[in-house]
């Protein structure tokens, strides 16, 4: 592999080390949403999730559409968009695990 790659993959870990952004990114894979339902979905500042989409719109993660005036963002249709996700949804399905068996 290129060495550019594992500076990649680096790069997107480092995004989604924020838990903030984890928690913005997981709630626009099953809605696409303006900057405002999502910081009352998530419980933030409008200030605050503008910037985190914004870094992950940069990333490629997210895309947006634009409804008249309205800004929606809502899940990139790529591989590594999809493969966070699966991730997420794993890691939230095993998070009553214990000694490696799920429930």
């Amino acid at each position: 592999m290129e060495k550019d790659t594992f500076v990649a993959a680096a790069d997107s870990f480092k995004l989604l080390s924020d838990a903030t952004r984890l928690k913005i990114f997981h709630y626009l894979c099953y809605a696409e949403a303006s900057v405002q339902s999502t910081a009352e979905a998530v419980g933030m500042s409008s200030p605050a999730v503008s910037h985190h989409l914004k870094l992950l719109k940069e990333a490629g993660l997210l895309k947006v559409r634009r409804n008249g005036r309205e800004v929606l963002y809502s899940i990139s249709d790529n591989c590594l968009a999809n493969v966070i996700k699966n991730t997420i949804d794993s890691l939230l399905r095993c998070s009553g695990c214990s000694r490696g068996s799920c429930e």
